[in-house]
């Protein structure tokens, strides 16, 4: 992220839900969504394939990690 800011480069960084779980990675993910020159997106919950899952399985995937990103 260092290089990034040094030359001013936007970056979106996709976030699994399962590594946001984890506390050690919040101050982490509060730097890069506090820099405007960053974003974050969702990269499902825990990168299964969505076209192997049912439906309601895809939907969860998505949404317990929206869910989660909405915390930062």
């Amino acid at each position: 992220m260092d290089i990034l800011r040094a030359h001013q480069v936007p970056a979106t960084f996709l976030m699994l839900g399962s590594s946001l779980e984890n506390p050690d990675t919040w101050a982490l993910v509060d730097d890069i969504v506090a820099d405007p020159l960053f974003d974050v997106g969702n990269h499902t919950w825990d990168h299964r394939d969505l076209a192997d899952l049912d439906l309601a399985t895809a939907e969860a995937e998505i949404e317990d990690t929206t869910d989660l990103l909405a915390e930062f």
